[in-house]
């Protein structure tokens, strides 16, 4: 897709949500997905074209009439008529664990993500991070993906995660394990490092639990949090808005919205990931939206033409 394209989408996708579009950018880690897409290029290539993408696709949010010649991408007068609500544009969401991957996000990305690993290699990840940040004057947001299973006690919290993989079978990993070695993903190379495709080795960290990751590629690791909390105690943790901790070492800032929300897909090489979608389901969105705001605006429609 364009990058002059996917501005205008971006555009237009960002003043129907009223400004509540977020983008999360994918550069892709099976090179036999992406060959069949049509995109032929290696890791490193990919990164270096994603590069371009966002350099062209930054710029012609913030409405300025491009002309760039780069490796992979060429625009000439790329405009922008109608400019996004949030200026210049919606908040960029990425992650990647190879060097490439982070002298992107520090030049262009404003939040960086990272799969559940043990805190010390989710924290020289940062430190990467922030470093190719500081050398283009920026500085880059930073959030986290795990899945929490809560119990009461620590038995039932590893019993409730070894549920979740209970009719897999060795033959199932096998396969799977087999498709994940061929990707070139930095990131998915890391997550079965962790645990080598073997049962035996899912707790990653303490209380830190990579089971799915058997099976489903990029899988998000599981943390299991032990509270002793009354249904209303737990929801009012979760939903409060404010920061909470849930893993050794790091701080997750949960932000609440309150309308419509809407997710877009602009990856310049492949599809984005559902394991990483950062915006609210429409059917929660939609569910905090009042009634009577929708039925005033169906009043208010022109009526059509006969």
């Amino acid at each position: 897709m364009s990058p002059t394209l996917t501005a205008r989408m971006v555009a237009t996708f960002d003043q129907m949500s009223e400004g509540r579009l977020l983008i999360n950018v994918v550069t892709g880690g099976d090179p036999v997905e992406l060959a069949g897409d049509g995109v032929l290029l290696d890791h490193d290539e990919r990164y270096r074209l994603t590069d371009e993408f966002l350099t062209i696709f930054r710029r012609v949010c913030a409405q300025e009439s491009v002309n760039f010649k780069g490796e992979h991408l060429e625009v000439r007068d790329a405009k922008l008529l109608f400019a996004p609500v949030q200026r210049p544009y919606p908040d960029l969401y990425f992650g990647g664990s190879s060097l490439a991957a982070h002298e992107v996000a520090g030049k262009h990305i404003d939040v960086y993500l990272t799969w559940g690993e043990p805190p010390r290699e989710v924290a020289e990840k940062i430190a990467q991070v922030r470093q190719a940040a500081a050398v283009h004057g920026r500085t880059v947001r930073f959030g986290i993906r795990l899945h929490i299973i809560v119990r009461e006690t620590e038995n039932e919290a590893w019993a409730a995660a070894n549920e979740l993989i209970r009719f897999v079978t060795d033959d199932t990993i096998a396969a799977a394990q087999k498709t994940f070695a061929r990707f070139d993903s930095a990131g998915q190379q890391r997550m079965s490092r962790l645990h080598a495709g073997k049962r035996e080795n899912l707790e990653i960290s303490p209380n830190l639990w990579a089971g799915v990751g058997l099976v489903r590629g990029g899988e998000e690791p599981h943390w299991l949090e032990i509270r002793k909390l009354s249904p209303r105690a737990f929801a009012s943790t979760s939903a409060s808005g404010s920061t909470v901790s849930f893993f050794p070492g790091i701080r997750i800032s949960r932000k609440r919205t309150v309308s419509r929300s809407c997710s877009f897909h602009c990856s310049p090489l492949s599809k984005i990931r559902p394991g990483a979608h950062l915006s609210t389901s429409a059917r929660s969105a939609r569910s905090r939206l009042p009634a009577p705001t929708l039925k005033s605006k169906l009043r208010s429609a022109p009526a059509l033409p006969r």
